[in-house]
C-alpha cells in the first residue's frame, strides 16, 4: 500500500544525490538548484546566477542578525571582507543597510533588497541605501574652507564643493 509513496521518495533521494554542486552545475542543472532554494532564473549568465543562488541559500538560513545580513550581501556579489556595507540600527524594529563602496544600478539593488528582505527578522523594517556612482563623484555637503567637514555652507561632490554630485538610491519595506 505504501510502495508507491516509498518509491517516489526513493526516486527523489536518488535525484538529489545526482545533483551537481553549485560550483560544478551549469545551465539547467544550476536552474534546478535555484528552483530548490527559491531563486528563479531570469536569463543572466551562470556566473551571476550562481552568486544569486548562493546568496539565496544564505538568506534562507539566516537568523536575521547583522552578521547573517552582511553574509547575504557578500554572497550576492561574491565579495569577501569587511567595510563594504554598514548596518545602522533605527527606531523600533528597523535598520538601514547601507552599501558603501559598490555602486549599484536599480535592478541589482532590487535583487539585493529582495535577498535582504528574506534574510531579515520578520516584522522589522529594512531600508536599503546604495551609491549609484563611485564615491568620488557622490553628493556631499561640506564647508568650502574645510573639504573634510561633513556639513557646511557648500554642497557639491567630493572634488568640487560648488557643483552637485549624484544622489544615492534607496528602497524600504
Amino acid at each position: 500500500m505504501f510502495a508507491v509513496q516509498v518509491q517516489q521518495l526513493e526516486d527523489l533521494f536518488q535525484a538529489m544525490l545526482s545533483l551537481a554542486s553549485i560550483d560544478d552545475a551549469s545551465g539547467a542543472q544550476l536552474q534546478v538548484i535555484g528552483r530548490i532554494v527559491g531563486e528563479l532564473y531570469t536569463g543572466e549568465p551562470d556566473a551571476i546566477y550562481r552568486l544569486r543562488v548562493r546568496a539565496r541559500i544564505r538568506a534562507n538560513a539566516s537568523s536575521g542578525d547583522p552578521d547573517d545580513l552582511y553574509a547575504v550581501f557578500l554572497a550576492c556579489f561574491g565579495l569577501a571582507g569587511t567595510g563594504q556595507a554598514e548596518i545602522i540600527p533605527g527606531g523600533t524594529a528597523q535598520f538601514v543597510f547601507r552599501v558603501l563602496a559598490l555602486p549599484l544600478d536599480g535592478p541589482t539593488a532590487a535583487v539585493l533588497f529582495d535577498l535582504l528582505s528574506g534574510a531579515k527578522v520578520a516584522g522589522s523594517r529594512l531600508v536599503l541605501e546604495w551609491p549609484t556612482v563611485v564615491s568620488a563623484t557622490g553628493f556631499c555637503c561640506g564647508d568650502a574652507d574645510d573639504p573634510t567637514a561633513d556639513f557646511g555652507p557648500g554642497c557639491g561632490d567630493t572634488d568640487d564643493l560648488t557643483v552637485g554630485g549624484a544622489l544615492a538610491g534607496a528602497l524600504s519595506i
